[in-house]
């Protein structure tokens, strides 16, 4: 489904190019559910970036579905970001003079979708999170966890095909961290969709079976039967 073929990407450093991902070729597939892992600086949330379309490779190629997106425009690149992915982010990226309910929402506007329906597209996915009681109330008002739920719920409003949650529990306590990863695991049983999970934590990264491992620029593929079942 979400192909990279031998991309590298570099930054400018002076008159220096410092190399992040170098010859980087794997695949996602619909419905796969996988971890990214890396050490600190080792290019983890830079590859999520380019597989995302958020950024883009100085070598290499990106498919989607078959159709190379590395040379399109940014219109074409913007319109399958907010159509055919979501996003879900360590700090929540909730706007603060919305309610929960509008920052569901919010994918839709780009859409041209008007806010009384975009209102009632977004009060089931409220409900699916399990915060349809928060519906009116500001992020500041919210826990970590429920500020999470909302945006998980925000990333699931267009009907992705593809979520990318970087570090989706980096800020969160033990329990709301198991929430939010159940919670994850259930919309891929139960609607399809692909989860792709950044983290620095192996406890996280061995839940899926498929762990993509960021080292020295490139990337190594690990595929491990569950050790612990997903509860």
């Amino acid at each position: 489904m979400l192909t990279l073929d031998n991309v590298c990407k570099s930054y400018a450093l002076g008159s220096r190019r410092i190399p992040v991902l170098t010859g980087v070729s794997l695949k996602i597939e619909a419905g796969e559910m996988c971890s990214i892992m890396g050490s600190s600086g080792s290019g983890k949330t830079t590859l999520l970036n380019i597989m995302s379309l958020l950024d883009m490779p100085n070598e290499g190629r990106i498919f989607y579905q078959g159709q190379e997106l590395t040379g399109t425009s940014e219109a074409i690149k913007a319109n399958i970001r907010n159509r055919v992915f979501g996003f879900v982010f360590q700090s929540f990226n909730l706007l603060p003079r919305l309610s929960a309910l509008d920052n569901i929402g919010l994918p839709l506007l780009y859409r041209g979708i008007g806010k009384a329906e975009r209102r009632r597209i977004a009060y089931p996915l409220l409900e699916r999170v399990g915060l349809s009681d928060r519906a009116e109330h500001l992020p500041d008002t919210l826990s970590g966890g429920q500020k999470q739920r909302v945006a998980i719920a925000r990333a699931l409003v267009g009907k992705p095909e593809v979520i990318f949650a970087d570090e989706p529990t980096g800020s969160l306590d033990a329990a709301s961290t198991k929430n939010i990863l159940n919670l994850l695991d259930e919309l891929n049983r139960e609607t399809s969709v692909s989860v792709v999970v950044v983290t620095h934590d192996p406890n996280i990264s061995t839940r899926y079976a498929r762990q993509i491992v960021v080292d020295n620029g490139g990337v190594a593929i690990r595929k491990d039967h569950l050790k612990n079942p997903r509860t």
